[in-house]
C-alpha cells in the first residue's frame, strides 16, 4: 500500500462523524442549505429589481424577456418551499441517527444497522432502503472547476418497520461484494459511501441520507473497532 494511501485511510477512520457507529443524517445541513440559497436567491433578485424598477415597464415589452424575467421569482419561491417543507419534516421527524452493526460497513461481507423514528408502529409500512458506492472526479474547464458524479455500485430493497423504544425502527442489511472501493477523503477523484431510507407517510414523507464508512475487512479495523 503506498504512502499516500495509508495517509487517506488513517484519516478516513479519523472523520469526527465516524468515531462511533452512531451516524448522523444530512437532513440539517440539507434544509439549512436550502434555505440560505434560497435566501441568498431571493436577496439578490430584490436588490436587482430595485434598481432596475424604473425602466421594468421597457424590459417587459418584450414578450420574451417577460417571460425568463418571471421564472427568476418562480424559481425563488420554490427554493424556499422546499426549504421549509425540508425544515418542517426536521422538526417532525427529529435527529434519526444511523447504527451501524457492524462498524465500519465491510466490503466482501455486510453493511447493516437500523434507524429509530418517533413515529407510531405500523406493520403495513414499506420502506425503501438503498445503500450506494459513489465516484466523485473534479473536472476543470475553461477556470471552472465541477464535481461529476457517478454510481459504482447500489443496491436498494425494500422492508418492514419493526417496533423500537421511541416507536419505530428500519432495520436493515446488505451483502457487499469484494473489490468496491473503500470510504476515501475528498480529493479530485474519490469514493463515498450513502446510504437512504424513505418512507411514504400522510403529510411529510420520512427520507434521509448518511454518509457512511464502508472499509475492507482488515486486521487494522477490526483493532480498531473492537471487532
Amino acid at each position: 500500500m503506498s504512502t499516500q494511501n495509508i495517509k487517506n485511510k488513517v484519516n478516513v477512520l479519523d472523520n469526527p462523524k465516524w468515531q462511533t457507529n452512531q451516524i448522523a443524517s444530512n437532513a440539517a445541513s440539507h434544509y439549512k442549505s436550502i434555505l440560505f440559497f434560497g435566501l441568498f436567491w431571493n436577496g439578490f433578485l430584490s436588490v436587482f429589481l430595485f434598481f432596475i424598477w424604473e425602466d421594468i415597464g421597457d424590459i417587459l415589452s418584450d414578450s420574451i424577456i417577460a417571460y425568463v424575467f418571471i421564472l427568476f421569482p418562480i424559481v425563488g419561491i420554490y427554493i424556499i418551499y422546499l426549504g421549509v417543507k425540508e425544515a418542517l419534516a426536521w422538526n417532525k421527524f427529529g435527529a434519526t441517527p444511523l447504527v451501524m452493526d457492524p462498524f465500519p460497513g465491510e466490503i466482501g461481507d455486510l453493511v447493516s444497522g437500523y434507524v429509530d423514528v418517533n413515529i407510531v408502529y405500523d406493520p403495513t409500512s414499506i420502506v425503501t432502503v438503498t445503500l450506494s458506492c459513489l465516484r466523485h472526479k473534479l473536472v476543470t474547464h475553461k477556470n471552472k472547476s465541477k464535481y461529476y458524479t457517478d454510481t459504482v455500485w447500489d443496491k436498494e430493497t425494500v422492508v418492514n418497520l419493526t417496533t423500537s423504544s421511541i416507536g419505530s425502527r428500519v432495520k436493515f442489511e446488505f451483502e457487499v461484494p469484494e473489490g468496491l472501493p473503500e470510504s476515501e477523503l475528498e480529493s479530485d477523484l474519490f469514493h463515498d459511501w450513502k446510504f437512504h431510507i424513505k418512507l411514504a407517510l400522510k403529510g411529510l414523507d420520512l427520507e434521509r441520507e448518511f454518509d457512511i464508512p464502508v472499509m475492507k475487512s482488515t486486521q487494522e479495523n477490526f483493532d480498531r473497532y473492537g471487532r
